[in-house]
């Protein structure tokens, strides 16, 4: 991900490595996410103060239990920081346990992918705009049953892709995923990835492909299970 945003964008990029912990079993990684997120935010609030750095310009990306890091060190930051992404937040000991997770109060805009629900991702909505698809899983395109590690992983391939192709996974405003497939949907398409508007909210569902690309682009009315909409 650090090298498609050094292609695409004149960005500052730091990566947080906390592998002393992460490779560890994962109760004890779970519940070491509490030390972690304050301790970003520490560091986020020191290149405010003392480097000038504006709120508006910071955005966090984590992946599994990495979302959660992210919404942790959203909310403990001095001030609101523009937006956080969760690529398919970790599930397990969170559904259970609702609290010290990724939400909307963690950022002004928090955006999400869903990729293995009821595998290892977190399947309700937690952030302003999330974003499912294929349906959020339990299984991507191109994926065998693995427990979900190749669907857990594809979205950070979504979201990679996306900096390439910024209208590359249009996705529709739906009520659930049946309502998706039954062409019941709402008037609004947003764009999930990297370029996603910061105004969108709900949750919106989409298709992939198999293999890269992933994106399919914005599907025609033939091709698509909703009927035209427009950009958002």
């Amino acid at each position: 991900m650090k090298n498609a945003y050094l292609d695409t964008h004149d960005f500052n990029v730091i990566s947080v490595d906390w592998s002393a912990y992460s490779l560890n079993l994962y109760t004890v990684a779970r519940w070491s996410i509490h030390a972690i997120g304050p301790y970003v935010s520490k560091m986020l609030d020191f290149l405010v103060l003392e480097f000038g750095v504006s709120p508006e310009d910071i955005h966090i990306i984590g992946h599994s239990l990495g979302a959660h890091i992210a919404g942790l060190a959203g909310e403990h930051m001095s001030g609101n920081i523009s937006r956080i992404t969760g690529l398919d937040p970790a599930g397990p000991l969170f559904i259970e346990n609702g609290l010290h997770r990724l939400d909307t109060s963690d950022a002004d805009f928090v955006d999400v992918i869903h990729t293995s629900i009821r595998y290892v991702g977190y399947y309700p909505p937690i952030g302003h705009a999330d974003f499912y698809p294929n349906g959020g899983g339990p299984l991507q395109p191109g994926c065998g049953f693995d427990i979900g590690f190749c669907t857990h992983l594809r979205s950070y391939k979504y979201y990679i892709e996306s900096m390439y192709d910024k209208k590359g996974f249009a996705a529709m405003k739906c009520l659930s995923w049946n309502h998706y497939l039954e062409q019941k949907c709402f008037d609004d398409i947003a764009f999930m990835g990297e370029d996603v508007s910061d105004k969108v909210r709900g949750n919106f569902y989409l298709r992939t492909s198999s293999a890269p690309p992933y994106g399919l682009g914005l599907l025609t009315n033939k091709d698509s299970p909703c009927h035209s909409a427009p950009y958002k």
